[in-house]
């Protein structure tokens, strides 16, 4: 038998807003199946402490590795599988807003980007005061507190990066996805090249890139969400045809979207849930017993 719970908060720190986009508990336990699952890349950076069993990592360099107790897991430009030791997987989690983990990590050169870094490569000794608190917190919304607290205390208030650059994330986010670096840059008021260079600079992705990552995430988002017709998805969200939406899907998530929406999505199509369903936080704690939801594609 399978249970499953997730729940959504919001910031309680005013020193948080913007930075934070919303902060999550979610808790799967499964006796009959081992809980293994896929992710999308969604963009943004997460930070995540496991509170369940021992959880592994299989990123693009096609090698199983053991995810940090806690970890900062910059936006992967992959899909990322990630495997529970035992039947239980529990963790609390923060998702940043597009391109906010500047506030958290102020230097470009520190961040890492792909597989999950350590919490302890960021802030000296962290993991072991965070994931002890933790332990110590016994309701949810505890928890969360916690976590939200331990943010607020790294948060730079003051720091400041390029207006176009905060521009320009608005305007990929605004158009989910469906503008041309061209465009952006007319908008911003700097060349393409310029763009590009400071992208990478300070997100260690290129527009391009992130554009398709974003406007991948909302079309599969609706897809499993909605009744809409697939073909008026693909067509709504910018892609020529199925051909072109599978080929996009397979070079982003490295595998055909036969294969992934054919997956039990145990933990992932939670996210996408929310993300639809609320895409800005309401101020009461919003929480969801999932149900099972599954969409075949062929």
């Amino acid at each position: 038998m399978q249970s499953t719970t997730f729940k959504k908060f919001e910031t309680q720190f005013h020193q948080n807003l913007g930075v934070v986009d919303y902060l999550f508990y979610l808790e799967v336990v499964d006796h009959h199946e081992q809980i293994t699952d896929c992710f999308l890349p969604n963009g943004r950076f997460e930070l995540i402490a496991d509170l369940g069993d021992q959880v592994s990592y299989f990123g693009k360099s096609a090698e199983w590795q053991i995810r940090p107790k806690v970890s900062v897991l910059g936006h992967h430009t992959h899909s990322v599988r990630l495997s529970c030791a035992g039947p239980k997987f529990q963790c609390v989690g923060a998702v940043f807003s597009l391109g906010k983990m500047a506030a958290l990590i102020p230097d470009p050169a520190k961040r890492q980007y792909g597989s999950p870094t350590r919490l302890d490569n960021y802030f000296d000794n962290a993991t072991n005061t965070l994931i002890h608190e933790l332990q110590l917190a016994q309701q949810v919304h505890q928890k969360i507190h916690v976590l939200d607290r331990f943010i607020h205390r790294h948060v730079t208030v003051d720091h400041k990066q390029p207006a176009f650059l905060d521009h320009s994330l608005q305007l990929i986010d605004q158009h989910k996805g469906r503008i041309s670096v061209a465009d952006i840059s007319k908008r911003v008021h700097c060349s393409t090249r310029h763009l590009r260079r400071s992208f990478i600079q300070h997100f260690g992705i290129s527009p391009k890139a992130l554009s398709s990552i974003i406007r991948l995430n909302y079309a599969v988002a609706q897809m499993i969400n909605s009744n809409v017709a697939m073909s008026d998805i693909i067509s709504d969200h910018g892609y020529f045809d199925r051909a072109h939406f599978y080929k996009e899907f397979t070079r982003i998530a490295g595998m055909p979207p036969s294969v992934y929406f054919n997956h039990a999505r145990k933990l992932s199509r939670h996210f996408f849930e929310t993300a639809i369903a609320s895409p800005k936080i309401k101020p009461a704690i919003s929480s969801m017993i999932a149900r099972p939801h599954q969409r075949v594609m062929r």
